[in-house]
């Protein structure tokens, strides 16, 4: 997914799209079941979701955020 979101961001670079990935972390969803305590709940993910809808023209793209922050794992260099 993020060699696609960084093609993705690339081929509309000159574009007011932005491309960005997010990556949410184990979350409490019906695939996980109720049994696990140790995972978020999906309102955990909604800062990030909301930071990346807010990026202004010209923001970040062909990036992967966590927790409200790039993903060190996918910076570039890395």
């Amino acid at each position: 997914m993020w060699s696609a979101s960084r093609v993705a961001a690339a081929e509309l670079q000159d574009t007011n799209i932005l491309i960005n990935m997010l990556i949410p972390g184990p979350t409490r969803t019906a695939n996980w079941g109720k049994d696990m305590d140790h995972i978020q709940e999906p309102s955990a993910t909604y800062p990030t979701a909301k930071m990346l809808a807010s990026f202004a023209k010209g923001g970040p793209s062909g990036k992967v955020f966590w927790n409200e922050a790039e993903y060190p794992m996918f910076q570039e260099g890395n």
